[in-house]
């Protein structure tokens, strides 16, 4: 099957048939590309809104989704925060409302004035409203329905799930698909293997080996015959018989004769087609309305389309004019079909647990054993440490870390015990031609760094495993207050005489614990300075301090 060079929702993505894809609302604005930076234009090209996002989208309810610092937010026609960039990720806005979640929580929902509806607590992934209906997958991967207050009205049931259109959406049970209503009946039995959402009345659908189209009831009314069909639009689909489109009607009967090697959705009575590797457009009739000159194009979204000419983005009218020059390097005209957000929470009560679940665990130990006055000794005579890579002369790397058995996605990778000088002396026998060490055993501890390795679904969620560890402290009256700044939260146990910095990025986090205050302080004065690690040396069996093994 060859590839399309029909341009779709941003002139990006190659598929054998124009999707049809949301057409924008408010076709007066059109965002555009210049310079890696994205505004918005008029259909005379001027700038509305200047070039001054990562990435801009379609105006859908009066408001379009855009990116600014890594942040989705939402901006009026008037180029006016609504919603300022604050979240992790968002869709466009569909009959009134959008999804939005933060960097680590829940999907929730919106309204037009960027107020909170409901949060969605629990799932793991939802999608824009169709008719009134959200369709939502839960952590198990069966997908339900929610309404627009957020009241489940389908429960999770079904292995995939479509929008809702004309009444009923596309659902997969096993591996056949049908058709559920709105009350979660099951009104066509799934029997297909691919079922797409109903158009103008009628849906395509496959057998597993030829695609035809169905009526509400499910009866065939165009049976399967052909290798590839898109959707009905403007009373026509486009069809393939693996060679050649055309296009056929809703009694299946052929429109337009398969002659073209791509063809698109008709919209505004044009659909683009490709002939001899050029774009172009054709009417119902099958005559060429404008020929094929451009490298790419797309369906008309009102009276213009968006055109590509020598790796350029321009628009023209239904008499095939230019009406902006090609000048960009990218346009969004069109809105993904059914957007989506997913989940970003992290649960972080199984890291808590494991971290001071008993008095056994590390972070319990870490903070009731070593406090001011620690020394060496009290390191080397800790039954849980049992041994410990000299990293250099003033610090112990232990890493018989599997005892307290975190998780694959938050693992502990080491845990450093560095004191505030040199933990033993050395010198040569040239006699024996050996090195021979004495440890100071009264050397005071200063600080332990406990390593975490974040990944998988931990990754990127230091942030909120931080922010965990200091609640958790503060519920233990460990802490009575902390204390941030950019990748850290810190506080001081004036009871206890410790301090704790707990550092963080996308794939560490440090948790780490001051015995002594002036050092914690320094700490803090010159913020966070990783420790190298070094090369690994001798080892020290620290449960037994009469043994040194070389």
């Amino acid at each position: 099957m060859r590839k399309s060079i029909l341009l779709t929702v941003t002139l990006l993505n190659i598929v054998l048939f124009c999707s049809c894809s949301l057409l924008n609302d408010d076709t007066n604005l059109i965002a555009v590309k210049s310079n890696n930076l994205w505004g918005y234009v008029d259909h005379k090209g001027s700038y509305v809104i200047n070039p001054q996002f990562e990435s801009a989208h379609p105006f859908f309810d009066g408001l379009a989704r855009i990116v600014s610092d890594g942040k989705v937010g939402y901006i009026s026609t008037k180029g006016k925060y609504i919603v300022l960039p604050q979240y992790q990720d968002g869709t466009d806005f569909s009959e009134g409302y959008a999804f939005v979640v933060t960097d680590n929580g829940y999907p929730m929902c919106i309204d037009t004035k960027g107020k909170e509806v409901f949060t969605f607590n629990g799932i793991q992934t939802i999608y824009t409203f169709s008719e009134g209906l959200a369709a939502y997958t839960n952590k198990s991967g069966k997908y339900g329905y929610v309404d627009t207050k957020g009241s489940i009205v389908i429960s999770p049931r079904y292995d995939e799930a479509g929008p809702f259109s004309d009444g009923l959406a596309p659902v997969r049970i096993n591996d056949k698909y049908g058709y559920t209503d709105p009350q979660g009946n099951v009104v066509i039995a799934c029997q297909f293997v691919e079922a797409r959402p109903f158009h103008e009345g009628l849906a395509a659908v496959s057998n597993g080996k030829m695609y035809g189209f169905i009526n509400k009831k499910g009866e065939y009314v165009i049976n399967p015959q052909f290798e590839a069909v898109d959707d009905f639009s403007d009373g026509l689909a486009a069809f393939s018989n693996g060679k050649m489109v055309g296009y056929i009607d809703k009694s299946g009967t052929y429109a337009i004769n398969p002659q073209f090697e791509d063809g698109g959705s008709f919209n505004s009575g044009l659909a683009c087609i490709s002939f001899g590797n050029m774009c172009g457009y054709v009417n119902k009739e099958g005559k060429t309305v404008i020929n094929p000159q451009f490298d790419r194009a797309s369906s008309f979204n009102g009276n213009i389309a968006m055109i590509e000419s020598n790796k350029l983005i321009g628009f023209i009218d239904k008499k095939g004019k230019y009406v902006i020059n090609p000048q960009f390097e990218a346009a969004s005209f069109y809105s993904d079909s059914w957007g989506y957000v997913t989940s970003t929470y992290y649960d972080v009560s199984d890291f808590l647990g494991k971290l001071f679940g008993s008095e056994k665990s590390l972070g319990n130990i870490v903070l009731s054993t070593f406090k001011q006055g620690a020394t060496l000794k009290t390191v080397a005579e800790n039954k849980y440490f049992s041994s410990a890579d000299v990293d250099d002369n003033t610090t112990l790397r232990y890493i018989e870390t599997e005892q307290w058995n975190f998780s694959e996605d938050v693992r502990l990778t080491s845990i450093y015990f560095n004191f505030t000088d040199p933990i033993y002396d050395s010198y040569y026998d040239y006699y024996y031609y050996e090195s021979n060490r004495t440890y100071n055993w009264s050397v005071p501890l200063n600080n332990i760094i406990c390593r975490f390795y974040l990944t998988d679904k931990a990754y990127g969620k230091g942030s909120a495993l931080a922010s965990s560890v200091a609640n958790q402290l503060k519920m233990k009256q460990v802490l009575s207050e902390t204390k941030s700044f950019d990748g850290a939260i810190y506080g001081y146990s004036t009871k206890n005489k410790q301090g704790v910095i707990i550092s963080y990025d996308n794939s560490e986090l440090l948790f780490m614990v001051f015995p002594i205050g002036e050092t914690y302080f320094n700490e803090i004065t010159k913020k966070i300075q990783n420790d190298s690690e070094g090369d690994h040396e001798e080892v020290i069996d620290t449960a037994a301090v009469e043994n040194v093994v070389y």
